[in-house]
């Protein structure tokens, strides 16, 4: 019997395809910088860090992950603030559409990932969704090519096809020890300590208006404390590679939003490459193993 749908998992890319909208407002118009990249991504894990460690003491439940983990637990908050910091500073110079279609990648590099490292088979239909994938990036990429820019912005985004994968399946093992919620919590305090040192050297940005403020606390208590709990608890029930498989959901949630709230331009060759990224993610989901180790 096929495992059910992911339900948490899509509720977590969901609300990371606004996210993307919710950055490029927070960081504000060129030239009208509002918060920093670092002053954004350490005020966002800190609030959604400290939202879920109040979680953790009203539930009275131990604050700390079990002492095996901990050393596990700081290099992914090391990896979280890598990949978010990295994803939000491209962002600096790319489409948030761009960035999202991208991400879809992820799914591809998690099947990969879940393959060698942790023996979850990837078959032969898997193998031709990646290829497939792989030629869909370049259509989206090559989409923005020619401003130099928007190129390194999208390069940045494919650093986190890397980073994400390596936080999710190195978070596997002290999840399941010690609770998503104890891991998360501290994963995310971490990676908020480690922005905020970066942000006292490089500033915060100006003073924010409305409309970053919300978008701050969109992406602290929804995006980050919310949606990556969800992500994790998909993960210890579903598995590594069918949680992976809901990235697809996110550029269509971005897409909307950034047209509505960005009037971001939809090329036609982002729309044919997300297509093409689409079905290789599908191809890889066919591929992927049903069990949920």
């Amino acid at each position: 019997m096929r495992a059910k749908w992911p339900w948490s998992a899509l509720f977590a890319v969901t609300i990371w395809g606004g996210s993307f909208v919710a950055t490029k407002i927070a960081l504000g118009a060129e030239g009208a910088r509002v918060f920093t990249p670092f002053g954004l991504v350490s005020l966002r894990f800190l609030m959604g860090g400290l939202a879920l460690l109040l979680v953790l003491c009203v539930r009275r439940m131990p604050l700390l992950p079990e002492r095996a983990d901990r050393g596990r637990t700081a290099l992914l908050a090391l990896i979280l603030a890598t990949h978010i910091g990295v994803q939000t500073y491209g962002l600096s110079f790319t489409y948030a559409t761009h960035a999202a279609w991208i991400v879809c990648f992820q799914s591809v590099t998690i099947a990969l990932a879940a393959q060698f490292f942790l023996g979850q088979r990837l078959r032969g239909i898997g193998w031709l969704g990646v290829a497939v994938s792989m030629v869909g990036i370049f259509g989206v990429t090559r989409a923005g090519a020619h401003a130099a820019d928007i190129g390194f912005g999208d390069l940045l985004q494919l650093v986190g096809c890397v980073t994400w994968p390596a936080y999710t399946l190195l978070g596997a093992r002290p999840v399941k020890s010690s609770g998503a919620l104890r891991v998360t919590t501290w994963a995310m305090l971490g990676a908020g300590a480690l922005m905020l040192a970066l942000a006292l050297v490089n500033g915060f940005g100006a003073r924010p208006g409305a409309a970053e403020l919300i978008a701050l606390v969109y992406l602290g208590l929804i995006s980050s404390a919310a949606a990556f709990l969800a992500w994790y608890h998909s993960q210890a029930v579903h598995g590594s590679q069918r949680t992976g498989g809901t990235l697809y959901v996110e550029p269509f949630v971005t897409a909307v939003l950034a047209s509505f709230l960005l009037a971001e331009p939809l090329a036609f060759a982002t729309i044919a490459g997300g297509i093409v990224v689409l079905l290789g993610v599908y191809l890889v989901q066919r591929g992927a193993s049903a069990n949920t180790a």
